[in-house]
């Protein structure tokens, strides 16, 4: 088995994947969130961090300063008579409580409080194209077993709140959330005490209307802050029903952008509202969505299939997408409280994807919007912007495209393209046995792969359409045997192409070493050393040409449908953290490898954990080298009930050790580990310090001497906890005035004497 690989853009595809489900078709998020344009940065310099106004050492967040706390509305939220109906797989004598309350001591009341066990088995749904009902179904009952282990309930007069029938060995995930104050969670067992404090909330009430005067059934209105850096940053969400189209959701004091999405409406403008500690208001208009639907066919009539058609130009962004083999989207009726449930799931996902919303064009959106046809050709777009769109349909290399003005409703646009050509593969194996490709790509000359669509087919082969008359490099594979590559002609029309596979090669062995440890997360990698084309560049040619296989507990491996041929033989944790390498032959049939590996350096790392911290679960430790001498190094190992963490097989040098949990909180600390045994401890709690990472030439801290490594704990008198509490000080500071900074270097206490303002600095949350 091949080592799985995830790259950033399999991540970036991941988090797509998931938010389409979850937002387009359930209604979680009804319509998506706001369009995310670039963000537009100001005043950002090439050396200075964020922390001074400037973009260069991003992704470090830099949150405005927090207005204080004032006498604002009083907020209550209606307690419905009877809590949501559940029947959770976990239960017990356990219970839990906490109180939630304002900065300035009042007390929340009415509140939603919602529990779920971090171990609720509620099942691992799948996208499948293919089968869109089992992909419903799935979801569905994903969806359901979040709503029946999810316990719903309610701060009182106090502010405190209860829940019990809890099983006493399970960690809960605790959620809190109102529109109007905001959302957190926390991690916690039975027998917990929790605390949840809010800031006194900043109110925005609005009112949405629509064309025509009738409202949707529902909305959802996002509210982002100015971030004082250019671009606009997230601050609440949520769905609002009222027969009247007002809403109430928390804002911040400054200005604020509003952004107001529903299932057939774009948004007029996109308000920017200036609002005050007391609150503010705004009103939002809707207009009727264009929608837009047609046929591709070929030049000669026949139907198109798996064509992309594009929207493009001065446009709202879509709500949906459709493919004709799925005959419209399922209406969902999710409860608001399953949708309360999942939004810890939904802000990890917005956190991800980290869309920042310019400050600039912002009453309407530039970008592109597009569908797919079906197997007839047919195609839907829906949630378009009224107005004038160039619309384009490609498939492959060949596309036909025109300018169309899209009214409120239905639209319609047929197309007509050049299908290219038509390659069929047919492939035996040396016996002359029919063997069953599953995939085929090519490369021209220039190492461009051609952008051709696969048809279905059921005699055996596979085909293609929408290739470029001209040569080509084909590579195919079929389960079995190793992957082929040749060069082919192809011609206008149709083209038959016959391969033959030859008989694979397979390699089995055995890993060991001297002590008889077989570490964990170990893989032999076998890499061609007749190297082969780099593509390009997009590849190097040792990863174009490399393949994994996982070693078990005892030391074996086994790796099939292998080229026969010249390799590199290597023993590895993951891409390059190698501990073995020899050259070897491989000729068709079976044959043996085995290998013994070098112990080097072993790590016990020991985590000292902070009382806040209520429970452990999930803790987990890895190592990483810091630089390129002696090899790529990466290793993880969860936290064993002593609170220790043992790494082995690892190369000398200097090392990143980290500790994290689930709830975000982590820890880490540099060392050198050497030859034999090594220990290093390191405290795992809610920083207590600011780590300095950057000290920009030129800027008054290395004027002072201030050097990377130090941790600030004291910044103008106030006791410094983490960055955010650091860059509001800062913030807050004027460039006459004369104030002092504390750090702790090598144990020992400095203090530099600064001025206010821009010093200079970048840093991360530490604690020590």
């Amino acid at each position: 088995m091949r080592k799985p690989k995830l790259s950033v853009f399999s991540l970036a595809q991941l988090i797509i994947t998931v938010a389409a489900v979850m937002f387009g078709v359930y209604g979680v998020i009804h319509s998506g969130e706001a369009p995310a344009n670039a963000p537009v940065v100001a005043n950002a310099t090439g050396d200075v961090g964020p922390l001074d106004g400037g973009s260069a050492c991003s992704p470090l967040e830099m949150p405005i300063a927090k207005p204080q706390p004032v006498v604002g509305p009083v907020v209550k939220v209606d307690v419905p008579r009877e809590p949501a109906v559940f029947n959770p797989d976990d239960r017990g004598s356990g219970s839990m409580k906490g109180t939630i309350r304002f900065t300035d001591g009042r007390a929340v009341e009415g509140m939603k409080v919602m529990a779920i066990s971090t171990q609720a088995d509620v099942g691992t749904p799948t996208w499948d194209l293919d089968n869109i009902a089992k992909t419903h179904k799935e979801y569905d009952d994903y969806f359901r077993a979040l709503e029946r282990n999810t316990r719903i309930t309610y701060s009182d007069a106090t502010g405190n709140f209860a829940i019990e029938g809890l099983d006493p060995s399970h960690s809960y995930r605790v959620s809190v959330n109102d529109p109007e104050i905001g959302e957190s969670q926390q991690v916690a067992r039975s027998g917990s005490n929790l605390t949840f404090q809010f800031e006194v909330p900043v109110v925005l009430e609005g009112v949405v209307s629509c064309e025509g005067g009738k409202l949707p059934r529902d909305w959802w209105v996002t509210v982002n802050a100015d971030s004082g850096q250019g671009w606009f940053e997230y601050v609440q969400s949520a769905s609002f029903h009222d027969a009247d189209g007002k809403f109430r959701i928390r804002a911040k004091a400054g200005k604020v952008q509003v952004v107001v999405t529903a299932a057939g409406w774009v948004q007029d403008k996109v308000p920017v509202v200036e609002i005050g500690a007391e609150g503010g208001s705004c009103d939002v208009r809707l207009l009727k969505a264009a929608s837009l639907s047609g046929t591709v066919t070929s030049t000669d009539g026949n139907p198109m299939p798996s064509v992309a058609v594009t929207v493009a130009g001065q446009g709202g962004d879509t709500y949906g997408t459709w493919r004709g083999d799925y005959d419209g989207w399922e209406e969902s009726s999710r409860s608001s409280d399953l949708r309360e449930a999942l939004s810890a799931e939904v802000k990890s996902l917005r956190r991800l994807a980290e869309d920042k919303n310019s400050l600039e064009d912002l009453d309407y959106f530039v970008g592109g919007m597009s569908g797919y046809t079906d197997q007839d050709g047919k195609y839907r777009i829906e949630g378009l912007r009224p107005g004038t769109f160039t619309v384009t349909a490609t498939m492959g290399s060949f596309e036909a495209s025109r300018e169309i003005t899209l009214g409120g409703g239905e639209n319609y646009a047929d197309f007509s393209i050049d299908s290219g050509c038509r390659v069929k593969i047919v492939a035996t194996n040396t016996s002359g046995k029919k063997v069953t490709p599953s995939y085929a790509w090519f490369i021209d000359s220039s190492s461009q792969y051609a952008q051709c669509v696969q048809l279905a087919s059921t005699d055996g082969s596979i085909e293609y359409i929408g290739i470029k008359e001209g040569t080509w490099t084909m590579t195919v594979q079929a389960p079995g045997y190793p992957q082929l590559e040749q060069e082919v002609r192809i011609g206008r029309g149709s083209n038959t192409v016959d391969v033959v596979f030859e008989e694979p090669a397979t390699l089995t062995g055995k890993i060991s070493s001297p002590s008889g440890k077989v570490p964990a997360n170990l893989y032999v990698c076998l890499t061609s050393a007749d190297g082969g084309d780099d593509r390009g560049g997009r590849k190097s040619k040792k990863m174009a040409n490399a393949q994994w296989f996982t070693v078990d507990a005892k030391g074996n491996y086994k790796a099939e449908n292998l080229k026969p041929g010249d390799y590199n033989f290597s023993v590895q944790f993951n891409q390059n953290d190698q501990l073995y390498n020899q050259a070897l032959t491989l000729s068709a049939g079976e044959q043996t490898q085995d290998a013994q590996i070098d112990e080097g350096c072993s790590l016990t790392v020991t985590v000292d954990i902070a009382s806040e911290l209520k429970s452990k679960d999930g803790i987990s430790i890895s190592v990483s080298k810091t630089g390129k001498d002696g090899g790529y190094v990466s290793r993880y190992a969860p936290l064993d009930s002593s609170n220790r963490a043992e790494f082995s097989f690892l190369p000398e040098g200097d090392y990143y050790v980290m500790a994290y949990c689930q709830d975000g909180t982590q820890s880490y600390v540099t060392a050198t580990v050497n030859r034999g045994s090594n220990a290093v401890t390191l405290s795992l709690g809610p920083p207590n310090c600011v780590k300095i990472t950057q000290v920009a030439d030129g800027y008054q801290a290395a004027d002072a001497g201030v050097l990377v490594g130090d941790l600030i704990i004291e910044y103008n008198g106030i006791i410094v906890h983490n960055m955010e509490e650091l860059v509001a000080e800062v913030q807050s500071t004027k460039e006459e005035d004369n104030l002092t900074m504390v750090v702790v270097r090598d144990g020992s206490t400095l203090t530099f004497r600064l001025k206010g303002g821009r010093i200079g600095i970048n840093g991360d949350n530490f604690r020590r």
